[in-house]
């Protein structure tokens, strides 16, 4: 079964110009909100109103109110302009749904990138880091050689951040048991 996230995020992700039909396809919401969030949505579609409310209501339906707040949740925290704010449940949540890597605790940074594709090549590597794109655990790495630290998450996740809207989870290979 997909997971709450990734369902969450492939609605938030539907065209404006599929919105309305999947709204009143997929939601039991009654006609007369329909029309009042796209009207709302039409006069302002950078907000997104129509694609957040299919999203919530039909991970609600589907994975109950619980889960479609917890997806919310995780998105709104991913996609802001602050810092990650995420707790160990949300991580646990979220890491069947981004990509997640194995990684030795002060593993060099370049490693971590080159070993996992997380770039096409060295150069784009390069201009990642001259523009200050990458973050993890929300410090922003200007080294290649910088090592990877695991302090938050009990010692077992770091996030990895790559420009707006990539996003990986490293896990501790120290922290897994046999």
């Amino acid at each position: 079964m997909t997971s709450p996230y990734a369902l969450y995020q492939f609605l938030l992700n539907q065209a404006d110009s599929k919105v309305d039909e999947y709204l009143r396809t997929l939601t039991f919401l009654n006609l007369e909100e329909i029309n009042e969030i796209m009207n709302i949505h039409n006069n302002e579609k950078f907000k997104r109103l129509a694609q957040k409310t299919l999203a919530f209501e039909v991970v609600k339906n589907i994975h109950g109110l619980r889960y479609a707040n917890q997806a919310r949740k995780i998105s709104d925290i991913l996609f802001s302009k602050s810092k990650l704010n995420l707790t160990i449940k949300d991580i646990e949540m979220v890491k069947d749904s981004l990509p997640t890597f194995l990684v030795s605790n002060n593993e060099k940074f370049i490693d971590v990138v080159k070993n996992n594709n997380i770039t096409a090549s060295n150069r784009e590597t390069r201009e990642f880091l001259s523009k200050k794109s990458f973050l993890v655990d929300n410090e922003v790495i200007e080294e290649a050689s910088k090592s990877i630290e695991f302090k938050k998450y009990n010692n077992k996740y770091a996030i990895l951040k790559k420009g707006k809207k990539d996003f990986y989870i490293l896990v501790n290979k120290e922290s897994i048991k046999e």
